[in-house]
């Protein structure tokens, strides 16, 4: 007999870490003398899922580092737990971590970075902007997934263009709030565009309602997107702007008229293109 429970982001069991996570549904399935884990994802691009464990004392449970699921498909088995172990792992689970799983857009192992493409500015056409953090940034861009991040100085309700061509993977505008409180870390409007070398475009921190794609979209370089703003985990109006391959890996990027130039701080800069 197969028994399938929503797993509740497996909070039982694991640290799960998923942005978008409405888009992937992790579920256990018992079958005969095994709890078994699968994941399903409505994201149109590939999902990976990576799971790591954190405690040696159930060196029993079978699971796989790291899986790809397919858009709109599922995968099964990727954790594989005895139903003898199922009841010890929930009760240690309370006391302490067992695995941490995360999930996030892209597939690593066919995505590499092209760094040669040159990026326009995501601002108007003759505009000048300027850079409130770039690479490396002591305020916020620490991070692996922000290292290589930049924020322009735009005001709220100022356009935002496409940097480059792709095909939007989501897009969210819902959210009111901004401030530097970390209860608003996941809180800022975004949309994520997907390249055509795998990587992944996100422009944040756009104003409510401030969308003017949505998912599955295909957009062209220098488009119209959106509109800036302050929501989520802010400290003021700007748009941040970084590309990463799959896994959250921030890359560096270049932009047209200062190739090869990293964006310095304070300074404005002109989209002349």
């Amino acid at each position: 007999m197969t028994k399938v429970v929503l797993a509740l982001l497996l909070s039982f069991l694991c640290n799960y870490i998923y942005a978008q996570n409405t888009e992937v549904e992790l579920q256990y399935v018992e079958e005969n003398d095994s709890i078994i884990f699968q994941v399903k994802s409505t994201a149109i691009i590939p999902i990976d899922v990576v799971s790591k464990q954190v405690d040696t004392l159930f060196s029993k449970v079978v699971y796989k580092e790291l899986v790809t699921v397919q858009p709109y498909d599922s995968v099964r088995g990727f954790i594989r737990v005895h139903i003898d172990d199922f009841e010890k792992l929930k009760q240690a689970r309370r006391e302490r971590d067992i695995y941490t799983v995360e999930a996030h857009y892209g597939d690593r192992r066919n995505a590499k970075h092209d760094s040669t493409y040159v990026y326009t500015f995501p601002f108007k056409k003759g505009k000048k902007v300027e850079i409130q953090q770039t690479f490396f940034g002591k305020s916020s861009h620490k991070s692996i997934a922000s290292r290589y991040a930049i924020d322009f100085g735009m005001r709220t309700g100022d356009k935002v263009y496409a940097a480059r061509e792709g095909i939007v993977v989501f897009a969210l505008d819902h959210f009111t709030e901004g401030g530097k409180r970390k209860e608003l870390t996941r809180k800022a409007n975004k949309i994520v565009i997907l390249h055509a070398d795998g990587t992944l475009g996100a422009y944040a921190h756009l104003m409510h309602k401030g969308t003017l794609v949505k998912k599955g979209d295909s957009v062209t370089k220098g488009q119209h997107i959106g509109y800036s703003g302050s929501t989520g985990y802010s400290g003021g109006p700007h748009l941040h702007f970084v590309v990463r391959e799959p896994g959250d890996i921030s890359v560096p990027i270049y932009f047209e008229g200062y190739e090869g130039l990293v964006l310095k701080r304070g300074k404005r800069y002109k989209r002349k293109h």
